[in-house]
């Protein structure tokens, strides 16, 4: 009914067709979009989630490209937290664990 009563009264309403894949990947060859943008920390491109590591698409940050060792370490920068610093080894965390099951 109410669908209807809508069309009869001559509803000129068209809803626009709005992208939602709108990032395409920068690798080339590569045709995959994606609804978020997902970019490479040394090289600022986009990419998609398959290439969005250094590795997976031959990142060249800085006209050299990043080898497995600077991946790893850019890597580990990034999951560090800033201001604080670890102190805990993950060694104690694990002896810590066992004394705990061991009770």
């Amino acid at each position: 009914m109410v669908v209807g009563e809508h069309i009869d009264r001559d509803c000129n309403y068209h809803r626009k067709t709005e992208k939602i894949f709108t990032y395409r990947c920068s690798k080339e060859g590569c045709k995959k979009k994606e609804m978020l943008r997902v970019a490479c920390d040394q090289c600022r491109g986009s990419f998609c989630i398959r290439h969005r590591h250094p590795l997976d698409h031959s990142c060249k940050h800085g006209g050299r490209p990043i080898g497995a060792a600077g991946c790893t370490a850019a890597r580990a920068s990034e999951s560090k937290p800033s201001g604080a610093s670890n102190t805990l080894s993950s060694s104690w965390l694990a002896q810590r664990l066992r004394w705990r099951v061991k009770r």
